[in-house]
């Protein structure tokens, strides 16, 4: 969760305090994840500063006891990588992307995001495929993905879809890659 006022000001102190509950409770390297700014939660509405504060917050109460994500939601590639750049760091270990949003990207300008992205920051990096904020819905196709595979950070996708069986013929195809 973003916690956050009355007047919707970040309150990090408990942002701090829930991370820190996670750990003592039984979140471990072996079993977790820990990530912030997501999609389902501020990330899309973050400003740079509160961005960066949240990124902070989370690598300097984990610090290191287990892999750590953040989400990144940028039209610009080049405001991405640095982001990413910044997330890489502080040692956080993965960054959550949506793919440029605006206009309907072509499969080249989505690769070309992405590549962007491992190109310059060392981080690993998850795509998040949204149909629901693309103009006309989106889905990731056969050939997209197999392009994905050769991106040196590439590490995953959290992939909606509106076809079932889409998403099983690619489970099937990419699932061990």
């Amino acid at each position: 969760p973003t916690f956050n006022d009355n007047d919707y000001k970040l309150e990090l102190d408990k942002t701090r305090f829930h991370i820190s509950w996670l750990l003592q409770n039984g979140i471990t390297e072996d079993n977790s994840i820990l990530f912030i700014a997501g999609g389902l939660g501020e990330g899309y509405f973050l400003d740079d500063f509160e961005w960066e504060s949240m990124a902070n917050a989370l690598a300097e109460t984990v610090n290191g006891r287990v892999p750590t994500g953040i989400g990144i939601f940028e039209l610009s590639a080049r405001r991405a990588a640095k982001k990413a750049a910044y997330a890489a760091d502080l040692g956080i270990n993965f960054v959550q992307c949506a793919p440029p949003r605006y206009m309907q990207p072509t499969e080249d300008e989505i690769f070309g995001h992405y590549k962007h992205i491992s190109d310059n920051a060392k981080i690993g990096i998850m795509a998040y495929n949204t149909p629901w904020a693309m103009p006309g819905g989106y889905n990731f196709s056969q050939s997209l993905i197999e392009r994905f595979t050769s991106i040196e950070n590439f590490a995953g996708i959290k992939w909606s879809t509106t076809s079932v069986h889409h998403y099983m013929k690619m489970i099937r195809l990419f699932g061990e890659r």
